[in-house]
């Protein structure tokens, strides 16, 4: 059994502020991911059904080049931006003029305005990188058309990218207040006005009967109902920052909404004691910098399995395969998993980027410094344990959940196979998605620097995997192993610079050893095996074909699941899931 972690301490004002916040917004996105997620799956359904699994190929295809116009332009400065804008001698200076006249109020309003219109000016960087990339992507379009790429559809993909980009400004004022519950309106709103616009043009005749055509019309349904997305974005931040509840809380010294979108010049650095005033601050866009390559080796090894796809020149109905597997494989992963990571990002830079081995001796500091090594390892041993669940169970149910997803047709033994070590993916994703949030959050140029280096080793190591797989296990499994072993590798990365991070501190970090992270004991592992030696009998020998057999399978499957969870309860009541209730009766303010 692994040792358990202390219970985390009860922390004072500022941590406890920064960790309530983290999880409301983590309870915000996870209700926007299970909305999304539900709602663009039941979007892709209607549309298959009037379209085919060629359609759902070329839209993955655009979606690619759309999502890189806007991962390309914008994650490497919301990455920075999560550090914060530190003081530079300017403020100090500038205070120090302000408190001869004037209350302290009135430096901390100044303040307030100069960190807010340093975002600003900032948030409009990704704005024309934006428009640069898509322009590169139609004008590469224009000397290299592809059939898998219909002109039309790629151009509205990209105008919806460049108008999405088009809110950032207004995305980051909210981000940096911390209104998790605005941006999940927005966003919820935006994507149910997405579904409606393609599931109306759908139903409405637009896909026309033949088959060329049909696939093309299919890829601008998709194209459509992403415009739509991307302009109720834009409104929906306008419309919600306007409302004076929501401003005062963003702009609490008061005015105009439009005033406060506007670029302008801020005091930035010291030029010969004499304030010098430039647009962008300097030292987010070195940090902004120093994320660029990562972003770019991140997005890589993201979607590097879609990459691979385009660059082996495979058909418009294997990606199409290939998108429904990820899709369905990690609709769970992105339901739960990326909320948790977003807010354990904000939350881990929000405590930890301003603290080093001299400030460790504040009190405050070292309360936060011990509530986050308690909550980091919290969640690792919460994603291992849920994903014990996922691994030995969710593989013999693949062929279930395709057959009433997609019906008899589409439930064939590749993608019933494909689904299944998809599971075995799912855990895997979590757990590095949790600590690449604590290294992006905290680490310097060096570690970052660092990083980027790994990464371009976990690139060839997924690209060999891949290649050297396909002709062995087919293409949609071998990529699926390749993302296995990238996200392993990057793992292991995060894992390291964590140890390293608290030891560099003083703090004790044993406890994150990979043995010592598992959670549980053997009772709980010998259920978890007798629990799918069950099921997979009941796979075999029960069969799925029929609704009898289905539903004795099903019935099967929620007894192992019981016997696993009750297994999971008392291995894990005094350890896990105590440290868990007292965690949450903390963040809720009531430590016992």
């Amino acid at each position: 059994m692994s040792p358990r972690p202390p219970t985390p301490p009860p922390p004072r004002n500022g941590a406890h502020t920064a960790l309530f916040s983290s999880v409301r917004g983590a309870g915000y996105m996870l209700v926007l991911q299970l909305c999304s997620r539900l709602a663009t799956f039941s979007l892709n359904n209607v549309v298959q059904r009037v379209a085919s699994i060629r359609t759902v190929g070329i839209a993955s295809d655009l979606e690619l080049l759309s999502g890189s116009v806007l991962f390309l332009s914008r994650e490497n400065l919301r990455m920075a931006l999560l550090r914060g804008l530190k003081d530079d001698a300017v403020e100090v200076t500038e205070a120090e003029r302000l408190q001869k006249d004037d209350s302290q109020d009135r430096i901390s309003t100044w303040k307030a305005k100069r960190h807010r219109q340093k975002l600003v000016n900032l948030s409009y960087i990704p704005i024309f990188a934006g428009v640069l990339l898509a322009y590169l992507f139609l004008t590469y379009n224009e000397h290299f058309a592809s059939p898998s790429r219909p002109t039309w559809a790629l151009s509205l993909y990209l105008i919806a990218a460049v108008i999405e980009l088009l809110s950032e400004p207004m995305y980051v004022l909210v981000q940096s207040a911390l209104l998790y519950d605005v941006r999940a309106r927005v966003e919820g709103a935006a994507l149910m006005i997405k579904c409606m616009i393609a599931v109306t043009m759908t139903l409405s005749g637009y896909i026309p009967g033949t088959d060329g055509e049909k696939d093309v019309r299919g890829a601008e349904v998709y194209a459509w109902g992403q415009v739509a997305y991307a302009g109720i974005l834009v409104l929906g931040y306008l419309w919600m920052l306007s409302k004076p509840e929501v401003w005062k809380k963003v702009c609490p010294e008061g005015g105009s909404l439009s005033n406060a979108l506007m670029i302008r010049r801020v005091d930035s650095s010291l030029d010969d004691g004499k304030a010098k005033a430039t647009y962008f601050d300097k030292a987010a866009l070195l940090v902004a910098g120093g994320f660029t390559t990562q972003s770019a080796l991140k997005y890589l090894l993201t979607e590097g399995d879609r990459i691979l796809l385009l660059w082996m020149g495979r058909s418009s109905d294997e990606k199409g395969a290939y998108k429904m597997v990820s899709d369905l494989g990690s609709l769970i992963a992105r339901i739960l998993f990326q909320p948790l990571e977003e807010t354990a990002r904000a939350y881990f830079s929000r405590t930890l980027s301003s603290i080093s081995l001299s400030t460790t001796k504040s009190p405050s500091h070292r309360d936060s410094i011990t509530l986050s090594l308690s909550l980091l390892t919290l969640l690792l041993q919460l994603h291992m344990l849920l994903g014990s669940l996922f691994i030995f169970l969710a593989p013999n149910y693949t062929p279930v959940i395709l057959l009433l997803l997609f019906g008899a047709r589409k439930t064939t033994p590749q993608l019933v196979a494909s689904l299944s070590l998809y599971c075995v993916y799912v855990p895997i994703m979590g757990l590095n998605g949790i600590l690449e949030a604590f290294v992006q959050g905290v680490a310097d140029g060096n570690v970052l620097r660092r990083q980027s280096l790994w990464l371009v080793i976990c690139s060839g190591v997924f690209t060999g995997v891949a290649y050297v797989g396909s002709p062995l296990l087919g293409g949609t499994e071998a990529l699926i192993v390749a993302n296995c072993s990238n996200l392993g590798m990057r793992a292991l990365f995060g894992l390291w610079f964590v140890r390293h991070f608290y030891e560099n501190l003083g703090v004790e970090s044993n406890g994150l050893q990979i043995l010592r992270l598992v959670p549980g004991d053997r009772r709980l592992y010998g259920g978890l095996v007798v629990a799918y030696v069950v099921t997979k009998w009941s796979l075999h020998h029960l069969g799925w074909h029929g609704w009898k057999e289905c539903l004795s399978h099903v019935a099967i499957g929620g007894a192992c699941g019981v016997l696993v969870l009750t297994l999971m309860y008392t291995t894990e009541r005094h350890g896990l899931l105590k440290n868990l209730r007292a965690s949450w009766k903390m963040i809720k303010g009531k430590t016992s």
